[in-house]
């Protein structure tokens, strides 16, 4: 089985693929209890949350998939903020660790309203047994895949946006992978922590 999995306001909405090509989803309050009710039947979990953190600069990931999803998609991609930010509490600390640190970006306000989850996160793939099964994603950069590695032409906050990802969805077929090699998201985007 395999596992999309993004926070969802007060919790965690996972959307899981069968063995047999069906899909089901449920609702989970934290990652550890999506692990301990479904990780034993995981595959592979893709997780819409930064995973690693570094303590200096920009994560060469987030570089990378910036520039995959074109300029046009960019708003939806933030730099992951350095591990002493992600760990501050409050965002003016966390900006000040990062001047401290030369760092050559601040903390966003999206960034950092994700940084509850981001901790959840990372105390998760350090600690749960299995995690080397849990990658990052970015659904972005799993369009782009879709689309032959080509930009997308509108906004997923527009209604052509919308419409054009489920095209994609509808052309991709989630049989279309079942004995591919190739991987819907390309490595250069997806980043797993090592440990």
């Amino acid at each position: 089985m395999y596992a999309g999995v993004d926070w969802a306001g007060k919790g965690w909405f996972a959307v899981f693929l069968t063995d047999d090509g069906d899909c089901e989803g449920d609702y989970y309050p934290t990652l550890w209890n999506l692990w301990r009710e479904r990780g034993d039947d995981i595959r592979r979990m893709l997780v819409d949350i930064p995973i690693g953190l570094c303590e200096d600069k920009k994560r060469t990931c987030d570089v990378a998939a910036k520039s995959y999803i074109g300029r046009g998609q960019q708003s939806s991609l933030f730099y992951t903020p350095i591990r002493e930010a992600v760990y501050a509490r409050n965002i003016e600390t966390g900006k000040e660790y990062h001047r401290e640190a030369d760092t050559d970006f601040s903390i966003q306000n999206q960034a950092w309203s994700l940084v509850p989850r981001i901790r959840e996160t990372d105390a998760f793939v350090k600690d749960a047994e299995g995690s080397d099964r849990v990658l990052e994603t970015h659904p972005e950069a799993c369009f782009v895949a879709l689309n032959d590695d080509e930009y997308l032409s509108h906004s997923k906050k527009t209604k052509k946006g919308t419409e054009e990802r489920l095209k994609l969805l509808d052309k991709h077929p989630i049989s279309t992978y079942e004995d591919s090699t190739r991987s819907p998201v390309p490595r250069s985007v997806s980043h797993r922590m090592h440990r």
